[in-house]
């Protein structure tokens, strides 16, 4: 395969980054074709803000029909626990979508991100929004969540 399409992952119980791009290994070239941050409706239960990322992913998934995926690995959240789980919950999820469209799927922690597109393990989201925004040509630096993602769909090239 000459070209690779892949989605990257930003999980979350609130907001959700995807970002997806094109590779073509011949020319090296990356594209991104797809941005966005899901933004759960917070007024609802959490089954069905998971309910509402399952489907909101799957139209994606059916749109763009990435052939890898790379999905931020969980940090635990020690002073929080209940928030790493139900991160851990939506990242079921993404992980369930991503299965049922037989999607492969690379897990990549949050420091390997941030160290892969800056070279800092401890870079800031503003840092790697900009590194993103240099690395695709991009007019703006995308939101946070959407430019965490993009920077592992980008790290997934290779």
């Amino acid at each position: 395969m000459n070209n690779v399409r892949i989605i990257g992952i930003d999980p979350g119980a609130r907001k959700v980054g995807i970002g997806i791009i094109d590779s073509t290994f011949t020319s090296g070239s990356i594209k991104p074709v797809f941005i966005k941050t899901i933004r759960l409706n917070l007024e609802t239960t959490l089954s069905e803000r998971l309910t509402e990322l399952f489907n909101s992913l799957m139209i994606i998934l059916n749109e763009y029909k990435p052939h890898k995926a790379a999905v931020e690995d969980i940090f635990v959240n020690k002073k929080n626990l209940r928030s790493s789980l139900i991160l851990g919950q939506a990242r079921g999820v993404i992980l369930l979508a991503l299965g049922l469209m037989k999607i492969t799927i690379i897990d990549l922690s949050p420091q390997n991100i941030k160290k892969g597109v800056t070279g800092d393990s401890l870079a800031s989201k503003i840092k790697v929004a900009e590194m993103v925004k240099n690395i695709l040509k991009l007019k703006n630096r995308p939101p946070e969540d959407a430019a965490d993602a993009l920077a592992m769909a980008i790290l997934s090239v290779r």
